[in-house]
């Protein structure tokens, strides 16, 4: 099935000079008016063709003001991912370890209701709506304000043992998985190497790591049609997540 995106925050507000910081959650004219990006988009794709992915950040000010709010969500629901579920994106009961691991690449087993009713293993590139969404990300990473920051929220697996295969297992729980949408040109690096892959990996290599990613670069083509945007996503390996118990995938869009 089809997702609505939610609709692009560009351009930013002309006029910033009422706009005041306050807390929790920043507002579009807040993150243009008190956090400058510190990426451009050049060196957002620049950071993942070459897999490092922990140079994507938050502004440091913004990431004391996320931990502010984190340590009154966890007071006041349990966790993060509980808020997450049960109030932002309103699913109402929470994941469990069997159900949604945090990307993770260990085995899964899946409640017999879920195969009753024909629920897949992992994401796939047509999930049900009872299973994702798309939201922005409400803490985005330091980034131009022309470029949107998406997160699609899927209480299954993105990544699944199913999917990798195991020679490669380890290389994706190191580096994560990341690709690029609607600018073909940047598919092949300087000296031949692909960017959608850490620099060393073979082509067999490569075509694994493809496979494991396959769900969820179709799922990005078909609603950021590669016409109308340019699109660089990736899914954290478990040492960058900040969630760790609910899968998601960052998404981040310009339009063309």
């Amino acid at each position: 099935m089809s997702f609505t995106l939610p609709r692009p925050l560009t351009p930013p507000p002309s006029d910033l000079s009422s706009v005041t910081m306050g807390e929790g959650p920043p507002s579009f004219a807040e993150l243009v008016k008190f956090y400058p990006s510190r990426h451009t988009w050049d060196e957002l794709k620049s950071f993942m063709r070459t897999g490092d992915l922990g140079l994507l950040k938050r502004d440091p000010v913004l990431q004391e003001r996320y931990k502010v709010w984190a340590k009154d969500i966890i007071e006041e629901h349990g966790s993060i991912t509980n808020y997450l579920v049960n109030v932002r994106l309103g699913w109402g009961t929470p994941p469990t370890e069997n159900t949604s691991p945090s990307g993770s690449t260990s085995s899964i087993e899946v409640p017999k209701d879920s195969i009753q009713d024909n629920r897949p293993l992992y994401f796939t590139s047509t999930p049900s709506s009872q299973d994702v969404k798309i939201i922005f990300n409400d803490w985005p990473y330091s980034i131009p304000p022309y470029i949107s920051h998406y997160l699609i929220w899927s209480r299954l697996p993105v990544v699944h043992h199913d999917l990798v295969h195991p020679s490669v297992m380890h290389q994706v729980e190191r580096d994560g998985l990341w690709g690029f949408s609607g600018m073909p040109e940047e598919l092949i690096m300087p000296g031949g190497e692909y960017s959608d892959v850490a620099p060393g990996t073979s082509t067999v290599e490569r075509s694994y790591i493809l496979a494991a990613s396959h769900h969820t670069h179709q799922f990005v083509i078909a609603h950021w049609p590669e016409d109308q945007w340019e699109v660089a996503w990736f899914v954290n390996p478990p040492r960058l997540q900040s969630v760790k118990d609910l899968s998601h995938i960052h998404v981040f869009a310009r339009h063309k």
